[in-house]
């Protein structure tokens, strides 16, 4: 019992240092405190935006500081290449997230991309998902539209089976029933899909808190994540808790999509785009915070996070 007194007392002064040092920062900058804030406002996550304003040089000019802060967040952001999209490396992937997160839908936009650049007969499409109503009729839908049968997978044997004939096909997708990232069953979900070389790609809204879209990449990523698909860009007020979690968890962005035409409305994310939208500023006085609870709220938490911050 002495030793773990010992133990949180010393992590308690180590966290008072840490604010004192932070506060001391942000009195000798005040820009440090101007980029922590936009950064919170944006959706960023307070931890990764106290890393990332730390490594803020000294003397900048109000413009230079956040043209250094989207540098950094576009460095650190990675995107995947106009030219090594899954539609033009190819490969097996599962499409999976949570419920209502826009999987079926985002899968077909692939699946067309697929089709008209290299043929039906290179495009593989499977579905798993046995629960949601309609669910494998929508894709069924999809798939005649393309000229693409639709197999249905009850399990992980019946998942290889299919694979197994599909050797000569440029790109497999599979589509999978959505699945809360708190459900009990998440890691027999997984584990279901964890066959033949299967990559899985996260599909997660753009909207998304923070603190929720940590939550789900931590459930998703068990086994490993090949990359993110961030949907629904056209109905999100802030996208910086996606970006937050793609940067710390360094997970790479393969495509945005914002709406529902297929194949229209799928693009290959640009970051600076994306950071840029993320840091405007809205003018909402109903989330502004006054001087001492800014002060309260950019204290700082006992881990950090790691990121490339070189100056601009």
């Amino acid at each position: 019992p002495i030793m773990s007194e010992m133990r949180s007392m010393r992590g308690w002064l180590e966290h008072q240092m840490d604010a004192l040092a932070w506060r001391d920062s942000t009195q000798r900058d005040p820009s440090r405190r101007t980029l922590w804030r936009k950064m919170v406002d944006g959706g960023f996550t307070p931890e990764l935006a106290r890393t990332v304003v730390t490594h803020l040089p000294e003397g900048l000019t109000e413009d230079r500081a956040d043209d250094w802060l989207a540098n950094v967040l576009t460095r650190n952001l990675a995107t995947v290449d106009p030219i090594d999209t899954m539609v033009e490396r190819g490969g097996r992937f599962a499409i999976v997230g949570p419920t209502g997160v826009g999987k079926t839908t985002t899968t077909a936009k692939i699946a067309a991309h697929c089709v008209v650049k290299y043929g039906a007969a290179a495009l593989g499409l499977i579905t798993t998902d046995q629960h949601r109503i309609g669910a494998v009729d929508q894709l069924h839908t999809f798939g005649q539209i393309l000229g693409v049968e639709v197999y249905a997978a009850r399990g992980a044997s019946d998942l290889e089976a299919i694979l197994a004939g599909m050797g000569d096909r440029r790109l497999v997708l599979v589509d999978t029933a959505g699945m809360s990232q708190r459900d009990d069953s998440m890691t027999d979900h997984l584990r279901a899909l964890n066959v033949s070389g299967v990559k899985r790609i996260l599909v997660m809204p753009g909207g998304t808190h923070a603190e929720q879209a940590e939550d789900i990449v931590q459930a998703y990523s068990a086994g490993g994540l090949a990359g993110l698909i961030m949907s629904k860009l056209d109905e999100a007020v802030r996208v910086g808790g996606v970006l937050d979690a793609a940067i710390r968890h360094r997970v790479q962005l393969q495509f945005v999509t914002n709406g529902q035409r297929v194949p229209d409305d799928l693009h290959v994310p640009n970051a600076p785009v994306l950071v840029h939208r993320a840091l405007r500023p809205r003018h909402s006085p109903v989330f502004a915070l006054n001087a001492n609870e800014l002060d309260w709220a950019c204290m700082p938490s006992a881990a950090g996070a790691s990121l490339q911050a070189a100056s601009v």
